[in-house]
């Protein structure tokens, strides 16, 4: 049984892997996973978010030169930032995410956001 759990998880894995998204290592079955890579706003092509692998990131607005960084996770369609602004406290936003495929990824903002309670549609392109 053991064996079957490593296969599968080994399967995961590789699946997670090359949609971009990986697991955390975790003891119960791994709903948690983080991005990578730039996405691109469909809606604001001026903006991008770059996720990394180690939970970090960044928001910048090509047009204007706005900066911010985060920290952020996903746990199945949960996705949790920290936002760290250049002047003012860090302040969380726990948003909604769903993944169609390797290329898109679908941000639902809470209505306390900047953009209020919208869908945001990213495309990847790094």
């Amino acid at each position: 049984m053991k064996k079957l759990r490593i296969h599968i998880l080994l399967l995961a894995a590789v699946i997670a892997t090359g949609l971009g998204l990986t697991s955390c290592e975790t003891d119960s079955p791994a709903e948690m996973w983080y991005l990578s890579g730039t996405w691109q706003c469909m809606q604001y092509p001026d903006e991008t978010l770059t996720f990394y692998m180690d939970g970090t990131g960044y928001w910048q607005n090509d047009y204007t030169g706005e900066y911010e960084n985060f920290n952020y996770y996903c746990d199945g369609d949960y996705l949790s930032f920290r936002w760290f602004p250049q002047y003012g406290p860090s302040y969380p936003e726990d948003c909604t995410i769903y993944a169609p495929n390797s290329n898109a990824i679908q941000i639902t903002y809470p209505p306390s956001s900047g953009y209020g309670p919208v869908t945001l549609y990213y495309s990847r392109i790094y």
